[in-house]
């Protein structure tokens, strides 16, 4: 089973420390899993024990909805090229990119709400 961990950020907040938690428990049961890091993080952050594909901080972003295309597009490239059975989205910034991400990939998408929903 191939499972994508979609994650703001490297930094030790609620949603990425239980990425990193998950992340180790299924890596125990032999899943192959890969992280997706949305924004970079200066300075010591959360290690999450597998392979990271950090998409920056830099682009244009989208007023009102406040995504970056680059970064979406990338994670769409990578959701096509590694085809994992499933995307984890942590917290809710990662699944305003996960969902038009993952939708024509026919791929299965898991959210977990750590906190609120963002409106947008």
């Amino acid at each position: 089973m191939r499972v994508l961990h979609v994650v703001d950020s490297h930094q030790f907040r609620g949603a990425e420390m239980f990425a990193a938690d998950l992340i180790r428990a299924l890596r125990e049961s032999g899943v192959s899993q890969r992280v997706a890091v949305l924004r970079e993080h200066e300075g010591r952050g959360v290690s999450y024990g597998a392979p990271n594909h950090t998409f920056g901080s830099d682009g244009f972003t989208i007023p009102g909805l406040r995504i970056r295309p680059r970064a979406l597009l990338a994670l769409r490239a990578l959701i096509s090229r590694w085809r994992p059975d499933f995307v984890q989205a942590h917290g809710g910034d990662t699944l305003k990119y996960t969902i038009p991400a993952a939708i024509t990939r026919r791929t299965s998408v898991v959210y977990r709400k750590i906190g609120p929903t963002p409106r947008d």
